[in-house]
């Protein structure tokens, strides 16, 4: 589909591309969700005279779940995505390595020993998950196709006006219910793997 095609189709005087049955809302969410690992030293303080820079040191993983919104647009492009704090700060802490020169002030701080940060170093993205799309006003998931083969290109929620199942892929969470429709060529029919539709379970977004 070409840009002149998209153009066209979305220039009819007065008709959003969207209209959200449920609540009325025209404006589409696109979510983009995945997490980050970071390590960290973190070291407790040697308090006695054996002249030791510290008692235990520790190198320490943890992990950031991130999630980026965007919107949709009459182009079915997104033209920003901006970072969303609400899943929360570094979590899931733990200990990759650990160093204990004195063994004596290690026992001696007990079950609760107070380590001090000193360090933090290589921020990692890990895992993406697939892309989301949502209401923008009652936030609830949205069934979409691709504009090209393995989720490339824009991307169009069958519940818009330009929507044609026939010049479009679905994604891959929606296969199944396409192939019920008819709505998938022969060749993905027939030789594509099932994918599970999962439109359903999807975690809706919170305001």
């Amino acid at each position: 589909m070409t840009d002149n095609n998209i153009n066209n189709s979305n220039k009819q005087e007065g008709k959003p591309l969207f209209a959200c049955p449920k609540c009325g809302s025209n404006e589409i969410l696109v979510v983009n969700r995945g997490d980050a690992i970071r390590y960290y030293v973190e070291e407790l303080k040697c308090t006695c005279d054996s002249a030791q820079p510290y008692a235990v040191r520790r190198i320490c993983q943890e992990t950031y779940y991130w999630r980026q919104l965007g919107e949709l647009n009459e182009h079915h492009c997104v033209d920003e995505m901006w970072l969303d704090e609400l899943d929360g700060d570094w979590d899931d802490s733990f200990i990759v390595d650990e160093h204990r020169p004195c063994e004596k002030c290690a026992q001696a701080a007990g079950d609760d020993p107070v380590f001090f940060r000193t360090e933090e170093f290589g921020t990692y993205i890990t895992g993406v998950l697939p892309l989301d799309l949502h209401c923008g006003g009652c936030k609830r998931p949205l069934e979409f196709g691709w504009e090209h083969p393995n989720c490339r290109g824009r991307t169009y929620p069958v519940e818009c006006r330009d929507f044609d199942p026939k010049k479009l892929h679905p994604d891959p969470r929606f296969k199944r219910r396409w192939k019920k429709r008819g709505w998938l060529p022969p060749a993905i029919s027939e030789n594509g793997p099932e994918a599970v539709d999962s439109a359903d379970s999807a975690a809706e977004v919170q305001e």
